[in-house]
């Protein structure tokens, strides 16, 4: 996961130079998506179980069978669930005891 709370998006298409290597000024993300701004205020962590891990550090995610949509789950406990087409979350679940979400996954 990402401990910034963001999850980056690279284009695998990316050109190569002549040595067959992808250029490193192209291996920006080309979407950045800010899921920590998504879930803050949401969440019953305790901060002193966080000492090394950030609440809204990304410690799962999934897409649906049509790579429309996104489950994110947090370090805090907390599931969020994006329209890839958008960068704000559909729906935003806590889990109960603020436990790091370890496995998202689509049905």
């Amino acid at each position: 996961g990402c401990e910034d709370g963001l999850i980056r998006f690279w284009d695998n298409r990316v050109p190569h130079t002549s040595s067959g290597r992808p250029d490193s000024a192209d291996l920006r993300p080309f979407i950045n998506l800010d899921v920590k701004s998504g879930v803050t205020g949401y969440g019953f962590y305790d901060d002193s179980q966080l000492s090394t891990r950030n609440p809204s550090e990304i410690s799962s995610v999934a897409f649906d069978a049509g790579g429309v949509n996104l489950a994110a789950g947090t370090a805090g406990g907390v599931v969020a669930l994006y329209d890839m087409r958008t960068s704000r979350p559909l729906h935003v679940k806590e889990h109960q005891y603020g436990l790091p979400i370890h496995t998202v996954r689509f049905h």
